[in-house]
C-alpha cells in the first residue's frame, strides 16, 4: 500500500482517511518525455508522483519554456483540480520514467462527504503551494518583461534620449507596448533608474549607459 502521508498535502489525515484515499488511487506509468499535463487544458485530475522526475513549466507566446520547478519522488501536481475545473496553469513533462497515482475529482469528492475534515487540511496546504507558485511566476514575468522593455528602450533611443508626450513614457503606456503589466514595468524602470542606467526628467527618458542583459 502506498503511504499517502508521504505527500505533504495529506500529511495530517487519519489512518481511516488515508486508507480511503489509497483505495481510489489509479496507478499510471509514463516514459521520459511524456506531457502529463498541458497548460491551458481543462481537467479535474490530480497526480501523485510516487517515483520519477518531472518538470513543471509555462510557455510564452513565442513557445519558449520556463521551468517553474522540478519534482521528484513523493511529490504531487494538478492539485488545483480539487478546488475548481479551470484551465491548467502550467504544463508537466516527465524527464525520466515516472510512476504516478492519479486521483479523479469525482472519486475524491465522495471521500470528502465521508471525511469532511480532510478538506480543511487540503485547503491549508494548497494555499501554501499556490503562494509559492505565484512567486515563481512573478519572477519569470519580470525576466520576460525586462527583455521586451530593453528592446523597446533601444528602439526608441536616439542620441541617448527620446522625448515623448508625458503620458507616453508612463509605465502604463510602455506596458501596453510590450504586452506586460503597469506594475512590472514600473518596478523595472525604478530598478534601472536606481542603478543609474536611465533617468526620466520632464517627459524625457535618458539612457545613460548600456542596459544590462538582466536585472538582479
Amino acid at each position: 500500500m502506498y503511504e499517502i502521508k508521504k505527500i505533504s498535502l495529506f500529511s495530517g489525515v487519519s489512518a481511516k482517511e488515508e486508507q480511503a484515499i489509497v483505495d481510489i488511487l489509479i496507478p499510471i506509468v509514463h516514459p521520459e518525455g511524456t506531457l502529463v499535463i498541458q497548460e491551458g487544458e481543462t481537467s479535474s485530475t490530480f497526480f501523485i508522483l510516487a517515483k520519477g522526475k518531472v518538470d513543471v513549466f509555462i510557455s510564452n507566446n513565442s513557445g519558449d519554456r520556463y521551468v517553474l520547478t522540478t519534482l521528484g519522488d513523493n511529490s504531487f501536481f494538478g492539485e488545483l483540480a480539487f478546488l475548481d475545473e479551470e484551465k491548467r496553469s502550467a504544463s508537466v513533462i516527465t524527464t525520466a520514467e515516472s510512476h504516478f497515482f492519479m486521483i479523479r475529482q469525482e472519486d475524491f469528492s465522495k471521500i470528502l462527504e465521508r471525511y469532511p475534515t480532510i478538506y480543511s487540511e487540503l485547503v491549508k496546504n494548497l494555499v501554501a503551494m499556490v503562494r509559492r507558485l505565484s512567486d515563481a511566476v512573478s519572477t519569470l514575468g519580470m525576466k520576460d518583461s525586462y527583455r521586451d522593455l530593453k528592446m523597446f528602450l533601444i528602439e526608441q533611443h536616439d542620441n541617448h534620449s527620446f522625448r515623448k508626450k508625458p503620458a507616453q513614457i508612463t509605465p502604463d503606456y510602455i506596458a501596453k507596448k510590450i504586452d506586460s503589466t503597469k506594475g512590472i514595468v514600473a518596478r523595472l524602470l525604478n530598478k534601472l533608474e536606481s542603478d543609474n542606467y536611465i533617468s526620466i526628467d520632464n517627459g524625457i527618458l535618458f539612457v545613460l549607459r548600456t542596459l544590462p542583459d538582466k536585472l538582479d
